[in-house]
């Protein structure tokens, strides 16, 4: 290889160096939303949800990992909102956790369907049953699908589904 097509060669690989390594504010966001998931565990949602609101800015970039990133925080936010009994701000977070897994990792990824379970107890909590059964059947049949008959995100989403009125 000469030198012309070698130093080509590494402009090229440092055109593509950023797109996969994390920037710091990226990076932050992540550890952010680690911290708030492990303060959920403990049944800490308030401080959970500020961790989740602080992650949230640093996890804008429009690459798939980041957006990736920002689905499970907004996902975990949710459900701390659910937790708090804040259905609104719940649904927020939820729809655009699943709109972001739908784009980036698919339909029946296992994560989009947790997205579109929790959406599901959401709706079902606000009495928006029709909504409801509509996002808890798509769950079901999808973990069905993706994670069989006897998994417990499987049976869970059954148990849910049985649980709505008229569905």
């Amino acid at each position: 290889m000469n030198i012309k097509n070698h130093t080509i060669l590494i402009l090229m690989m440092l055109c593509f160096l950023p797109l996969s390594i994390a920037s710091p504010n990226q990076q932050r966001g992540v550890h952010l939303n680690n911290q708030g998931f492990a303060l959920a565990q403990q049944g800490q949602y308030q401080q959970a949800i500020s961790l989740y609101q602080q992650a949230l800015p640093d996890l804008t970039a429009t690459d798939a990992k980041t957006q990736i990133n920002r689905a499970a925080t907004l996902n975990n936010l949710g459900v701390a909102y659910m937790h708090q009994r804040n259905l609104q701000d719940a649904y927020y977070a939820l729809s655009e956790a699943l709109s972001l897994r739908e784009q980036y990792l698919g339909m029946l990824d296992a994560l989009t369907l947790l997205s579109r379970h929790n959406l599901a107890v959401i709706l079902l909590s606000g009495n928006q049953n029709k909504l409801a059964c509509e996002h808890m059947q798509q769950a079901y049949s999808g973990r069905l699908k993706v994670l069989g008959q006897q998994h417990e995100n499987t049976q869970l989403s059954l148990k849910f589904l049985k649980q709505i009125p008229n569905c």
